[in-house]
C-alpha cells in the first residue's frame, strides 16, 4: 500500500536519495515530472554523509501531483549503473479558513452614527 506524501502547493517538497554503497563522489540529478510526464524541473541534488543526497530547492506547483525521478549519473563502486528512482508528491489539501457565526439580539441602533450595540450570545466557528 502506497503512502501518499502531501505537500501544499508553494511548500518545499522533500526530495532526498540514498545510494546503497554510500558513496558522496557522484552527480545526482532529479527530474520534476507533472501528471502527463513532461518535464517541468531538473535539480541537481547536494552530497550529504554517507550517500545521502537531498535538496530543499522543489517548490510544490499547483497540481494534483508531481513525480520526482532520481538520477544518478555514473555507476556504483562494483561499475553498476544505479537504479532510477521515482517517489510520487500529491497536492495538500486546500482548506478553507473557519468562520466565525455571532448570535446574539440587538439592543440598540442608530444608523445616522452606524452604531449598534447588541448582547452576543454565543459564538462558534464554523468549518
Amino acid at each position: 500500500m502506497e503512502t501518499k506524501n502531501f505537500v501544499p502547493v508553494g511548500g518545499t517538497i522533500p526530495i532526498q536519495a540514498q545510494l546503497h554503497d554510500g558513496d558522496e563522489t557522484q552527480t545526482v540529478v532529479v527530474l520534476i515530472l507533472d501528471p502527463l510526464g513532461k518535464q517541468i524541473e531538473r535539480l541537481d541534488l547536494v552530497a550529504g554523509v554517507g550517500g545521502l543526497y537531498f535538496t530543499n530547492f522543489a517548490k510544490m506547483p499547483d497540481l494534483p501531483f508531481v513525480t520526482v525521478q532520481a538520477h544518478v549519473l555514473g555507476v556504483d563502486k562494483e561499475g553498476q549503473p544505479y537504479a532510477i528512482v521515482s517517489e510520487r508528491f500529491y497536492q495538500a489539501p486546500k482548506v478553507a479558513p473557519p468562520e466565525t457565526v455571532l448570535k446574539g439580539r440587538l439592543v440598540f441602533s442608530r444608523e445616522t452614527e452606524k452604531i449598534m450595540q447588541g448582547v452576543l450570545l454565543e459564538t462558534a466557528i464554523v468549518k
